[in-house]
């Protein structure tokens, strides 16, 4: 009996663990204009699992990441692309060695710590094409909207 009981309460302290790890906010650490115009990197932390909670979160902070970051940030054509990169906090310098293909480096921040952690891209967002709009998750699906009043469709 008190066996169960021990038991039990260590799967419903896993269970709460584990949920509270799961349902962490979205933490947007810094955002960067590197290259051409148009192009935004942001770098976030704890960044939804699956691809229906990624494009959630898109769909809910859209709003507030181009009020409070200008992200997205269009060229002269209307295009712009977004990229979101799982980032651990923690800027780097480049190394003299050829370690530093595993660093993405920004060129809008001085050196010589401007690098990051080559850890993955969470989301990627791309408009061209006069408005469509195609976005790619960590899982390899892509989504294509063909304007702004349709709907997104699962393309790969």
């Amino acid at each position: 009996m008190l066996k169960n009981k021990i038991s039990l309460t260590l799967l419903l302290i896993g269970i709460l663990f584990s949920l509270r790890w799961l349902l962490r906010p979205v933490e947007i650490g810094a955002v960067h204009r590197d290259g051409a115009k148009g192009l935004s990197v942001v770098l976030v932390k704890n960044f939804p699992l699956t691809d229906r909670g990624a494009l959630s979160w898109w769909k809910k902070n859209s709003t507030y990441l181009k009020d409070n970051y200008n992200v997205p940030d269009p060229n002269e054509e209307g295009e712009y692309r977004i990229y979101f990169l799982k980032w651990n906090g923690v800027y780097k310098e480049m190394p003299d060695t050829d370690q530093g293909s595993d660093l993405r480096c920004f060129s809008d921040m001085p050196s010589p710590k401007n690098c990051i952690d080559k850890e993955g891209i969470m989301l990627s967002i791309a408009r061209f094409d006069g408005g469509k709009i195609r976005i790619r998750t960590r899982h390899g699906n892509a989504y294509l909207q063909l304007s702004e009043k349709n709907g997104l469709k699962r393309i790969k």
